[in-house]
């Protein structure tokens, strides 16, 4: 119902304007623990990496977008061990480096759980690409398989981390623990497409979201 509510207001988490010649696009998302990740399954490096990459992937659904600054708003329990901060910071920083982005600031509070929030602030190198942009008839196309990750969270949920898997299991929980942004993708396809977006929520919110933009904007 929040969620519902708030969409009214915004339902985008990312927001592009004009600066001189270049748009300069705007992102924000965030992680929680024991909602998009458990430290149990995985290691604060790869919470590190995930929280950027997640990000990056709201930049890439803009097209032809060079990701800039990142933001980081830490929420950190009394208990966290330096060693984990430590190392939850070496994550964020190789993420960033991977796309040549400098951690320009954010904010530390406590927190009952570990809460990171993200904002992302890219320039746009071509015409930004909007969600509303489709028409009747637009071929729709993805940059990879859905439910990998989904079925790696099924499993971790099932078995833990103890658990003998295979190597096609471990590929699976490598998709839910490191997800990797689409960025180089969107930028060589951008200038190709009508609508853009990314498909962390799955094959029909992604492909629903934009019919209902495009059915708003007729």
């Amino acid at each position: 119902k929040i969620i519902k509510i708030l969409s009214q207001v915004s339902g985008m988490t990312g927001f592009c304007f004009k600066s001189g010649i270049d748009d300069i696009c705007v992102t924000k998302d965030m992680l929680v623990e024991d909602v998009h990740f458990k430290k149990d399954w995985t290691t604060p490096q790869e919470i590190g990496r995930k929280s950027i990459e997640v990000n990056v992937s709201d930049i890439a659904a803009m097209g032809n977008v060079k990701p800039e600054y990142a933001f980081i708003g830490l929420g950190l329990p009394p208990k966290t061990s330096e060693i984990f901060i430590k190392n939850l910071y070496k994550g964020f920083k190789k993420a960033c480096d991977k796309y040549e982005m400098a951690i320009a600031g954010g904010n530390t509070v406590k927190a009952d759980k570990i809460t990171i929030s993200i904002t992302i602030v890219g320039i746009g190198k071509e015409k930004v690409i909007k969600r509303n942009g489709a028409g009747i008839g637009d071929l729709i196309g993805v940059t990879d398989t859905f439910g990998n990750a989904g079925a790696g969270l099924a499993l971790l949920y099932k078995y833990g981390t103890k658990h003998k898997y295979n190597k096609y299991e471990h590929f699976l929980i490598s998709k839910q623990n490191n997800p990797k942004a689409r960025l180089k993708e969107a930028q060589k396809i951008s200038k190709h497409l009508t609508s853009l977006t990314d498909v962390s929520d799955g094959l029909y919110i992604s492909v629903d979201l934009p019919r209902k933009r495009f059915r708003q904007r007729r």
